[in-house]
């Protein structure tokens, strides 16, 4: 018995040397080196080839560094850099009403708007627009109009000109707003979105009515005299109706419907931007001078 168990643990100790010989002479072996190989490009795959890293029992991708402009330190950039874009830009000239202009849009990735009354746009020689305040919520019917300032949302873009506003303001637009080029020379002209005659409103009017009322474009204010030389056998129904074609009737109706603010704003600079009529660089910063985004043409 006792010549039984020591051969067996004899035929142990010569199991494990061999399984010790192998696993040293394999482990240096380019198979070894292929599974390690085909690992690296299954983890590269599935994460799109950046580096992660294992915290708390899982996996977070590193987002890469910034790159930050020309003359540039990363220390310069602002938390918003590349997240509010100027988005494009017309050279000034020295023609009339040709005085340029530039657009911020905020990107859509953005989970809150962002405030960007008081960043600055700076041209190569010093030449700088401050971005204003501006009425987020005009109101036609009230003569005096409060501002504030400029919120853009995710997915929001600020038009800002080289010239005077006709309006002596800057407004934020809503679906009312494009019956302000009725009543002010807009340059550039607002948008004409305005709410349209339901066809529930005008089914129990007269055909006559009816025409008249389908002929009207959006966000126009049907004239006086115009309704004395067509309308004078109108129901009073009807002008009852024709009468609410108004901005300050518009935006009594609609400024609870949803979708009435727009996320545009219209901004003017009261002056031509100081910007180079040929090419230049560009730099937006925030309220406290850190980089936001560089544009050049």
């Amino acid at each position: 018995m006792k010549a039984r168990n020591g051969s067996a643990v004899l035929w142990l100790l010569v199991i494990g040397l061999v399984a010790f010989v192998i696993f040293n002479v394999f482990s240096k072996a380019d198979v070894f080196k292929g599974f390690k190989l085909i690992h690296k490009v299954a983890t590269n795959v599935t994460t799109g080839g950046v580096p992660v890293t294992s915290e708390g029992g899982g996996v977070s991708v590193n987002e890469p560094k910034p790159i930050p402009p020309l003359n540039v330190s990363p220390s310069d950039l602002s938390p918003l850099y590349k997240k509010v874009r100027i988005g494009s830009v017309t050279a000034p000239s020295p023609f009339p009403g040709t005085g340029g202009q530039f657009t911020l849009f905020a990107d859509y990735s953005l989970k809150d708007a962002v405030d960007v009354t008081g960043w600055t746009v700076i041209g190569n020689k010093g030449g700088t627009v401050s971005v204003p305040q501006a009425i987020s919520d005009y109101n036609p019917n009230m003569y005096s109009q409060i501002r504030s300032d400029i919120m853009l949302d995710p997915g929001g873009i600020v038009y800002v000109y080289g010239s005077e506003s006709a309006l002596n303001n800057n407004i934020r637009l809503n679906k009312c707003t494009g019956y302000l080029n009725e009543r002010y020379n807009m340059n550039p002209i607002l948008p004409n979105e305005c709410p349209l005659i339901n066809d529930s409103q005008i089914t129990l009017l007269s055909g006559q009515c009816q025409n008249y009322l389908r002929s009207l474009s959006a966000c126009v204010t049907p004239k006086a005299g115009e309704l004395n030389l067509i309308g004078s056998g109108f129901e009073e129904a009807c002008r009852v109706l024709i009468n609410t074609q108004n901005q300050g009737s518009c935006y009594n109706n609609h400024r609870l419907d949803a979708g009435f603010f727009e996320k545009e704003w219209r901004a003017w600079n009261g002056n031509s931007l100081p910007f180079d009529m040929s090419h230049d660089r560009l730099i937006l910063r925030d309220k406290n001078g850190l980089v936001v985004d560089e544009y050049t043409y």
